[in-house]
């Protein structure tokens, strides 16, 4: 019994000609109009079969939506930069731009984490320093000499 893709590379391909074609006699509209349905969909399957392999799954809800945001995004900007010759393979053109995606949104949530981190950090040293200061103030505006 042969294997079932997810998505059929040739189904794939043929879907981006479409959309390619879409693009060249509409050249004003703009990716939402070019991308047909079907491509979009397939590329979700991608997404989604993507998110669901050991090296993604283990993330939580909210970084899934996030990864699979940036690789919709991504996909909006960049579907039809495919360059349309035999020995390319747009199946993994598309898997290694959801990829790259995934990384992206990664390292830009560990960047804006470390920033939180490091303002919680300096406000609770801010937080821990200022009653201190304001008690050596106050004692020194009581003395009388």
């Amino acid at each position: 019994m042969a294997a079932v893709n997810y998505v059929e590379p040739e189904e794939l391909l043929e879907e981006f000609r479409k959309s390619r074609q879409r693009k060249e006699e509409h050249p004003t509209e703009g990716a939402d109009y070019w991308i047909t349905r079907k491509l979009a969909r397939l590329y979700m399957r991608m997404i989604k079969h993507i998110l669901e392999q050991n090296n993604w799954s283990g993330y939580g809800s909210n970084y899934m939506m996030e990864l699979e945001s940036q690789a919709l995004f991504e996909f909006s900007r960049y579907a039809l930069n495919f360059p349309d010759n035999p020995p390319h393979n747009i199946f993994s053109y598309y898997t290694n731009m959801i990829n790259f995606a995934f990384k992206r949104a990664l390292k830009k949530e560990k960047t804006q984490e470390k920033a939180v981190k490091r303002m919680l950090s300096e406000l609770e040293l801010t937080m821990i320093a200022e009653p201190i200061h304001y008690i050596f103030e106050e004692e020194s505006d009581d003395e009388v000499y």
